[in-house]
């Protein structure tokens, strides 16, 4: 069961809360040096070389798993008609797009004391390479945080809708106004949206280390 909305797809966690993998890159992360007291939020990129990468496994796995999930959407998006395509899978000027390159598994951690990451986009500027390719056309991200709650604990995903995609996705919206949808970082949910499209924000986590593990995929003309 998936919940989309045009430029952003999600998916729930399986019946399987991943409580065990998620304590497993916890302990990684920590063996990283990231989880330390600090208002400032810490990444750490797990390039192949890395070796908490290749002590454990499931991040290994967590990098497969959303690299055959990127190349697959692009590969599934490039099937459709112009129209079906249009809000998620078009190039700048309306090109269908095809998978190029991805960038290193990057795992964050928000250590609470209500760290946050304001409104943005992941490629505002256009970071393609010229004559290949667009730069970072999705952005996908797999929570690693068990029982968490949003009224408890903060930390939502909030990504705020086009107008366009607003007006005929969202119950309540409201001309002039923006919409927004919240999304809880629980273990083993996946946030899938467009990187030079979508702005989005993490909200004030309050006490609760946050983790969450991302990759950027890019494309460029079909």
């Amino acid at each position: 069961q998936t919940e989309g909305n045009g430029q952003a797809l999600i998916l729930p966690p399986s019946v399987d809360p991943m409580s065990q993998r998620a304590q497993e890159i916890k302990q990684t992360v920590l063996s990283a040096a990231l989880l330390q007291p600090s208002f400032t939020v810490r990444r750490h990129r797990f390039d192949e070389s890395d070796p908490h990468r290749q002590r454990t496994p499931t991040l290994a796995q967590f990098d497969e798993y959303l690299e055959k999930l990127g190349v697959g959407i692009f590969d599934a998006m490039s099937r459709l008609s112009n129209r079906e395509r249009e809000s998620m899978g078009n190039g700048p000027s309306g090109e269908a797009l095809c998978y190029t390159s991805r960038g290193d598994l990057m795992v964050a951690c928000y250590p609470g004391e209500n760290t946050a990451h304001g409104v943005h986009i992941d490629n505002a500027d256009g970071d393609g390479r010229e004559g290949s390719d667009f730069g970072r056309v999705l952005t996908l991200i797999i929570y690693l945080n068990e029982a968490w709650e949003l009224e408890r604990d903060g930390g939502a995903l909030r990504l705020h809708l086009p107008a366009s995609v607003a007006r005929t996705q969202c119950r309540e919206y409201n001309a002039g106004a923006s919409a927004a949808v919240d999304v809880c970082p629980s273990a083993g949910t996946i946030a899938i949206f467009r990187a030079d499209r979508i702005m989005h924000e993490v909200r004030p986590c309050s006490q609760r280390y946050r983790l969450a593990a991302s990759v950027w995929m890019c494309a460029g003309p079909a």
